[in-house]
């Protein structure tokens, strides 16, 4: 089994000689950096990190795509549904099943629910300015300071 370092030496090395974008490597060994800390073995990170390199320039496409299909698809089955609270509403119930069951299906639930609910307020802009938004409020989340409360989450530091 590789250890972190010798991967992150191979991954770097490949990544340049495929001349990929330093920040997709700065991605992947975020993500084995994870993946190590929550006990993975590096081979299944090795794994994981293939799939994402090979996804990684298309996921805007692929969710520029899924925004819009979720959308129509929303569109027919709902007509009705024209404000954005009661579809919030329902992921916060999402969500409570997604924390009862821990399954993938529960999480997409949630993230379809907060993708209708984003369409509904925002009828104008696409999934990029959502986008767009998270990429903004990480930057300023990444400035605070954090603590973990007895909930077992992390929470920032009010000034």
């Amino acid at each position: 089994m590789r250890s972190f370092e010798e991967y992150r030496d191979f991954v770097k090395t490949d990544l340049r000689a495929n001349g990929h974008d330093p920040e997709l490597t700065s991605i992947e060994l975020d993500r084995v950096s994870y993946f190590l800390k929550m006990g993975v073995n590096i081979e299944m990170c090795q794994n994981s990190i293939v799939g994402l390199r090979h996804n990684t320039k298309r996921i805007p496409d692929r969710l520029e795509k899924f925004y819009v299909d979720h959308g129509v698809f929303c569109e027919k089955a709902f007509p009705t549904i024209t404000d954005f609270v009661p579809v919030l509403k329902h992921l916060k119930e999402e969500a409570d099943e997604a924390i009862s069951s821990g399954e993938a299906e529960e999480f997409a639930d949630v993230l379809m629910l907060l993708l209708s609910a984003f369409r509904l307020r925002f009828p104008d802009e696409g999934v990029h300015s959502l986008l767009y938004a998270a990429e903004q409020k990480l930057k300023v989340c990444k400035e605070r300071k954090w603590v973990i409360v007895e909930d077992g989450y992390g929470q920032h530091i009010k000034n």
